[in-house]
């Protein structure tokens, strides 16, 4: 069963927002989706988030999720580079929706999880 959180992600992009709702798209996003520690879910919430596969182990992080993330959050890009959100540049340049920046499985929590387990 999926949690409220996941509803909202999920419907962000077609949300609609008019003169007579409770809350602006921007207070909307602000209240629930400030800094989000992305590495710390599965790949299949990311998949259902809208994070997309560059090759097996690469998970591409969507435009609009971009700018939820939480500072301090290493990125990998395509070309291997590592980057930290909020002390390193990182280019917004998009292909097909996604940035050229995203989590590899290894940093996810189901291999930290696996990691502990397997000791």
């Amino acid at each position: 069963m999926e949690d409220n959180f996941f509803k909202k992600i999920k419907n962000l992009q077609n949300q609609s927002y008019n003169s007579s709702s409770k809350h602006s798209g921007d207070e909307f996003e602000e209240y629930y989706l400030k800094n989000i520690d992305f590495s710390k879910y599965s790949t299949e919430q990311l998949e259902s988030m809208g994070f997309g596969y560059y090759d097996n182990d690469l998970l591409l992080c969507p435009e609009h999720l971009f700018k939820f993330m939480k500072e301090g959050v290493e990125l990998i890009s395509i070309g291997g580079l590592k980057k930290v959100v909020g002390t390193d540049y990182i280019d917004l340049d998009t292909r097909f929706g996604y940035l050229a920046y995203g989590l590899s499985k290894s940093q996810l929590r189901d291999s930290k999880i696996n990691e502990i387990l397997n000791e």
